[in-house]
Order: C-alpha cells, then structure tokens, then sequence
C-alpha cells in the first residue's frame, strides 16, 4: 500500500510540474571592436595571417578562424596565448582531455567568408554559423582529443582555434540599453602568440573586444526542464543573429 501511495503522489508531482508554463526570455548583447565587420565575421588581418570571429552562440563563442597567409608554417603557441575577460587572464592551454559526442549521420562544418573549415569540433556547443547535413539517428559515437601546447597551421590554409571560456556565464543581467566602454559588463581580449617556422621571434597579436549594448526580447512560453525546439529559438533570434552579436536565454514563472 505504501509503495502504491508513493507511486501515486509521485505521478501527481510530475502532472502538477508538468502544468506549470514559463515564460522564456532571451538577452542579446551586442559587442564593439576595432575589427572589420561584414555579414559573416568580424575579421583583423595582418601580413601573416588573418583572424574571423563569429561570437554569435549561446553565452558567446571568442573563437577563432586562423588563416596563414605565408609559404612558411605557423605555429600558434597556445600555452603563451590568453583569453583575458574583465582583467583576468586564463590560459588557452590547460592540458585537458576533451570528450565529446557525435552522431555518424551529419558532418559538421564551419563556413566564415566563403573559407569552410572542417571538420569543426568545440568545447561548448556549435555556433549557429555551424551547417549540418543529413539527419541524426540513435547512433552516437564520441572522440576525445587532448589539447596540444602548439597548434601548427600551414602554409595558405586555416585552422579553428578553440577558446575554451564564453564570454557570459549565462546570468541575466539587469540593465539593458547601451553602456560605455568603461561600464561594459564584459570586456575580454584574445591575446595570441605565435611564430613562424624560419623564425626565432614570436608574435603578439591583441584582439580586444567590449559589450556596448543590452537587449531584451520578448517572452515566449517554455518550459525548463525541456529543450526549445531548435526551429522555434531560431524564429525568436533568426533576426538578431550577427557575428559581433550573442545571446542567453532564462525561464521565468508565466
């Protein structure tokens, strides 16, 4: 009898949990540089290579596509780069083992400018600029890969550059509208260093990046503990999305 009224009340929680509706919001936050910006990437270039970013992601992505524009290889050395958020710097190299999953059934690829890497891996979620082809099935492999303090990049070919921290920590904040620099809730900088293989001296470069606007959108219900349907969330955000753009989403009681 006991286990009876203990399956019955617990059934009576989910119906009762499974009632209550959320309103699901989404912040978009709009990102200032001093980078090129066209309708695919934010992009900084110099004689050796050139740099596109597309933050837009959930929490936001400050990877990289990093493209060598020379005859010689480049070395990108990960444990002298820094990913820098509001004055504290993380090592892009932490020696970690990286699992993740993957279905067998789609590819994966990033296309940034036209210059389509693949295959593309990372440790947060895809970014929308993310195109999958095919359709998933129940079959799920995974791959774990260890990070490597050196990344090589050929001659005239690009590499992804994962940074392995978003920009937000998915926390709504309150205030909404523009902010100045000097009162931008995340400033954050990629500070990159790497070499060339017939040369002894390495290279800086500094990408510094600030958030200059908060925007609130509209409400829609949700629920929580389920996921939005991709093509819904798409619909919400398809007009927001933009390469010096990214979001977070929260659930409110309706």
């Amino acid at each position: 009898m006991k286990k009876l009224i203990t399956a019955l009340l617990f059934c009576l929680s989910l119906t009762m949990t499974s009632c209550t509706e959320y309103l699901l919001y989404y912040q978009t936050y709009t990102v200032e540089s001093e980078l090129e910006q066209n309708e695919g990437s934010l992009k900084y270039e110099n004689k050796d290579c050139a740099l596109y970013y597309n933050l837009w992601a959930e929490c936001g992505n400050p990877g990289f596509v990093m493209e060598n524009k020379t005859d010689n290889d480049i070395f990108v050395l990960m444990d002298r780069s820094f990913y820098i958020h509001n004055g504290v710097a993380y090592d892009y190299y932490a020696n970690r083992e990286i699992t993740e999953g993957y279905t067998s059934t789609y590819e994966e690829s990033i296309s940034i400018d036209g210059k389509v890497i693949y295959p593309y891996y990372s440790f947060f979620n895809p970014i929308d600029a993310t195109k999958k082809v095919g359709y998933g099935t129940n079959h799920v492999s995974s791959i774990t890969v260890k990070e490597q303090p050196v990344i090589c990049i050929p001659p005239h070919s690009a590499k992804y550059i994962p940074v392995r921290y978003p920009i937000s920590d998915g926390n709504r904040l309150y205030h909404e509208g523009s902010v100045s620099p000097e009162q931008s809730p995340y400033i954050f900088t990629n500070r990159i260093s790497y070499k060339s293989n017939n040369e002894d001296s390495i290279k800086h470069i500094e990408n510094e990046f600030w958030v200059s606007n908060i925007e609130q959108i509209k409400p829609h219900i949700g629920f929580p503990n389920k996921s939005v349907k991709r093509e819904k969330k798409e619909n919400i955000l398809v007009d927001e999305e933009k390469p010096n753009k990214f979001y977070i989403k929260y659930y409110e009681k309706k």
